[in-house]
């Protein structure tokens, strides 16, 4: 049988002319591309890692692929890097997320702060200078979440046995916090002087608070980016020496009582008192001590995004980092930046990420 070609021809020609042509995708010009999705903003403060949606839920609900991360992202820079943290644009914290912030811990070579010294960069693709993590559930967190709190978890709080109150009302184990214990500020805690003994007249029960007497504490935070750090918590960081740190009294032994609303009581049958001197024979002094230890550290800030981060997000973004940077009282009693919650002995360093390229 012929066939007719010049139907065929004509057909074809009907069929491409009429095709949809493919959209093109501009870049958006306040972004580079570096390549792998992972796009460095103009103001040179933060890049931006896109990802599948079903990515962004899993980062969401966990702590995400934080190998991926860190093996695709840091390849595209020197190892300048203290610390990385992760900012996910969600315009708040998702109800799949159970947690606030999170930390995840690479390096130690600090001796005395309790932990061990140990070094897994191997595992996610790093160099050297890469401590950890921080993970921020919303695009906001930066100012709004616990970031100081995160950024301590470098160094505290593994000095001393803790105490918290489980869920079916017995005592349990506190590693990584300060608990029932007046080492009060970012991890949690109370202060000595917002501690009433004996009350109500019995011997064993207690009213504590971190702000006052009667507003009670966090066992594993009191107020994100809300305080300063602690006396311990300065030593930790290196940043003042071991004269200045009071005693630390824990409390154990714990119960909560029976129908109780006043917020902070508590019983305990023991207290034990920890001296500095203490602290040190269990886990050696601070090495390096407040006078050679780190008082300027560089981050890398990545907002994964299943979508381009808008202009709106970015301005978010940028202006946080440049309020978590700054190097002086911001006026705002209500929200403490870096500088501020060390009192001014230690800086962060968040912007010129285009001299750190590859």
């Amino acid at each position: 049988m012929k066939k007719n070609y010049f139907l065929i021809l004509i057909t074809l020609f009907f069929y491409l002319g009429c095709k949809e042509k493919p959209s093109i995708i501009e870049e958006d010009p306040a972004l580079k591309n570096l390549g792998d999705n992972v796009y460095l903003h103009q103001a040179d403060m933060a890049v931006e890692f896109r990802v599948a949606q079903g990515e962004l839920e899993f980062w969401n609900s966990d702590n995400g692929d934080v190998t991926k991360l860190t093996s695709t992202v840091c390849k595209k820079f020197k190892d300048d890097f203290d610390f990385i943290i992760v900012v996910l644009n969600n315009a708040e914290v998702p109800k799949s997320s159970n947690y606030a912030g999170l930390f995840t811990s690479i390096k130690n070579d600090i001796k005395g702060i309790g932990g061990g010294i140990y070094d897994f960069s191997a595992n996610y693709g790093t160099g050297k200078s890469l401590k950890g993590i921080v993970t921020l559930p919303a695009i906001d967190f930066i100012k709004n979440g616990p970031l100081l709190h995160e950024l301590a978890h470098y160094n505290a709080a593994y000095i001393l046995p803790m105490y918290n109150i489980g869920k079916d009302g017995k005592q349990i184990n506190h590693y990584d916090h300060w608990g029932y214990s007046d080492a009060g500020g970012q991890m949690g805690g109370f202060k000595p002087e917002f501690v009433t003994s004996k009350l109500d007249g019995e011997a064993n029960k207690y009213q504590a608070g971190y702000k006052n007497k009667e507003d009670g504490f966090g066992v594993t935070s009191n107020g994100r980016n809300k305080i300063p750090y602690s006396k311990i918590e300065l030593y930790l960081l290196g940043l003042i020496p071991k004269t200045e740190v009071p005693t630390i009294k824990v409390y154990s032994g714990l119960s909560l009582p029976v129908g109780e609303t006043r917020k902070g009581v508590f019983y305990a049958t023991e207290v034990k008192t920890y001296t500095i001197d203490d602290i040190i024979a269990i886990n050696g002094e601070r090495l390096p001590s407040v006078e050679n230890s780190q008082k300027l550290f560089r981050i890398l800030t990545v907002v994964v995004s299943n979508r381009p981060v808008s202009q709106k997000e970015w301005e978010t973004v940028n202006a946080d980092i440049e309020w978590f940077t700054k190097q002086a009282d911001d006026g705002n009693n209500d929200l403490y930046n870096y500088w501020e919650a060390t009192g001014g002995r230690a800086t962060i360093k968040m912007d010129g990420l285009k001299g750190s390229l590859k």
